[in-house]
């Protein structure tokens, strides 16, 4: 997760890029296999906490917004 929250955060990185880096890299990895999941309220909870603290990183969003 190093490597994420460094690209994340660079300055370097336009967010346009950033966005598709998390679309093309981060989410398929996590979402590899899904057709054959049972997905149940508390997986799908943290696959969505984990969307959502990717986009607060990439935005930089503060966790007390």
């Amino acid at each position: 997760m190093t490597n994420l929250d460094s690209i994340l955060k660079s300055r370097d990185i336009t967010l346009p890029t950033k966005v598709r880096l998390v679309k093309a890299m981060v989410f398929p990895v996590v979402m590899y296999g899904c057709e054959s999941w049972t997905v149940k309220k508390a997986e799908r909870r943290r696959i969505d906490a984990f969307d959502l603290w990717c986009w607060r990183r990439l935005l930089r969003v503060p966790w007390t917004a």
